[in-house]
């Protein structure tokens, strides 16, 4: 049963037959009323929040309804095991918060926050909140994690990231992708190259990754934080395959870094095509290996034509992204919620794995394509 509230409006438990009306609500809201395929998301939107391989029925996804029986109002929860030290933590991740119309209900944002926050999980994140849901978290309980709320950037070829930053109808686009690909070919030649990637350290090697030993590497380097996913074999492959696809990003390429006797340095997974930016999804590494497997990622990128790099801060990571030459802004945080105050040291302290795949960047309701 929804809860009857003093405005009349309710919150209760999304349905199946709720996302059709939701997926309607995410393109116009959420995507400005861009060209989607309702069918599609409606689709997409079901198998992420009623076929997920660790649903619970404690953790649901929430609708608002008005006095008068419309929904009006989402927010997407998907469930999250963990391990803090050994032990089983219940989690849950908060996106997709989105209100219709929010002049005539101003809090209902807010009750859809609420409903969520006093659910039984032990910490509830969020990894994208903008600054009007981070001040609801805050005045709900809440709190945000600066040192996983940056994002990195690493300029590779600076003429072509200018076009690709323009954001420019394809045809402009395409008759001026050539311009900068000539600007930065001259940029390259000269003596000074600022965007210049350092050479690779011959004693070791970058190579393709098959699943299999992917999922086995993930869970291994995941080990070694405090506070990370739960994973087992089977839920990392959906969580993989989810994030296969994000179409306006090109291709997910999943490499390897190993020393030349074979053994593992670390790995990552990035969305990359020539001349655009690529995404970085996640870098695994051990602590002493960090700036290598930084390193070949950036040379990776750059081997493939890429623009520029972008990616999420992980604060282990820090160092070797700054000694990389790459540069930082604020574009979401990372909210926080848990009755365990050991939960929240470990993500304060950097030693949580809790965005890209551990978080909700790896859905397509993240910059993905419906069509």
């Amino acid at each position: 049963m929804g809860v009857t509230l003093a405005s009349n409006a309710r919150i209760r438990e999304c349905r199946p037959d709720d996302l059709a009306i939701v997926a309607a609500l995410f393109q116009r809201i959420l995507r400005n009323g861009e060209k989607c395929n309702l069918a599609a998301l409606e689709s997409y939107l079901r198998n992420l929040f009623f076929e997920h391989p660790w649903q619970d029925p404690e953790f649901t996804s929430r609708v608002s309804v008005s006095a008068d029986g419309v929904v009006n109002g989402f927010v997407g929860v998907l469930p999250l095991r963990m391990a803090h030290r050994g032990t089983q933590v219940r989690a849950a991740l908060v996106g997709t918060l989105m209100v219709d119309n929010p002049q005539q209900d101003p809090l209902a944002g807010a009750r859809l926050l609420r409903s969520f926050l006093t659910g039984p999980q032990d910490l509830s994140l969020s990894e994208s909140a903008n600054s009007l849901a981070q001040r609801m978290w805050q005045r709900l309980g809440g709190g945000t994690a600066p040192a996983y709320s940056m994002d990195w950037a690493r300029v590779l070829r600076p003429a072509q990231f200018g076009v690709a930053m323009l954001k420019a109808p394809d045809w402009i686009e395409g008759l001026l992708r050539p311009v900068g690909f000539v600007v930065d070919t001259l940029l390259g030649s000269a003596k000074s190259r600022r965007f210049r990637i350092e050479p690779i350290d011959p004693r070791v090697e970058r190579a393709d990754i098959g699943t299999n030993e992917l999922v086995a590497l993930i869970r291994q380097f995941a080990a070694r934080y405090e506070l990370a996913p739960a994973w087992d074999d089977a839920s990392l492959r959906w969580f993989l395959t989810h994030a296969a696809r994000k179409d306006p990003f090109g291709e997910l390429i999943s490499r390897v870094v190993r020393a030349k006797n074979g053994t593992p340095l670390g790995c990552y997974l990035y969305y990359g095509q020539p001349g655009g930016m690529a995404i970085v999804l996640q870098i695994f590494s051990s602590p002493e290996n960090a700036d290598t497997v930084v390193k070949c990622l950036l040379a990776d990128a750059n081997d493939r034509g890429c623009a520029a790099v972008r990616g999420r801060v992980q604060p282990d990571l820090l160092d070797a992204l700054q000694q990389n030459g790459c540069i930082f802004k604020h574009v979401g945080s990372l909210t926080i919620h848990a009755r365990n105050a050991e939960l929240l040291a470990a993500i304060r302290a950097g030693n949580a794995l809790v965005t890209g795949l551990a978080g909700e960047t790896w859905t397509r309701l993240i910059h993905g394509k419906f069509v």
